[in-house]
């Protein structure tokens, strides 16, 4: 059963198209590549405006520097697997809009880096202009657990994302009764 979980492929579009959070997948020159729904829904910009745009392009600039660095140190550093920010972006229309940003490093054959996952979860627009990074406060290692853990229970981890789903009436609960009766139909 997991084997099958992991290769099929409508849990993996039920978790990108109905995720209110915005999900990417960014390249290793920090080229949008793909993005769900939840990107348009916070910046603006439609899938197509964003797919081929830089992240520095949309990113408010007084945190493109800090950004950038933590990007460097995915690239020259194969240890390294994630980072967290505070951060800015600029929504089409021009508003500043904060963000949690996670950016997972994916790696392949000898840990080269092949792209970047990326998660954005919006935050209130009242936080202070001087707050940009929260990686000193040992965020950056609850979010490397939360990524072994992934690795370590992809099934289970996605079942809890599933119900936090469900929780917050992104997906209705029939749909994932439908989905497990599926699954377990031989």
């Amino acid at each position: 059963m997991e084997t099958k979980l992991r290769t099929d492929n409508r849990l993996f579009e039920a978790l990108w198209d109905h995720s209110p959070i915005p999900q990417a997948i960014v390249s290793t020159t920090g080229v949008f590549r793909e993005t769900n729904p939840a990107w348009s829904e916070l910046l603006g910009y439609s899938r197509l405006e964003l797919a081929g745009r830089h992240f520095a392009d949309i990113t408010h600039p007084g945190d493109v520097e800090a950004d950038r660095a933590e990007v460097k140190s995915l690239l020259d550093d194969p240890r390294e697997t994630c980072y967290s920010m505070v951060k800015r972006y600029l929504s089409k229309q021009g508003t500043v809009v904060w963000v949690e940003l996670h950016v997972f490093a994916i790696r392949g054959l000898e840990s080269h880096l092949e792209y970047f996952a990326v998660c954005a979860i919006p935050l209130p627009s009242i936080l202070p202009e001087n707050q940009v990074s929260i990686k000193d406060n040992g965020y950056s290692k609850f979010v490397a657990a939360v990524g072994g853990a992934f690795r370590n229970n992809p099934r289970e981890c996605i079942v809890v994302f599933i119900l936090a789903l469900v929780a917050v009436g992104k997906i209705p609960f029939s749909t994932v009764v439908d989905s497990i009766k599926h699954f377990l139909t031989p």
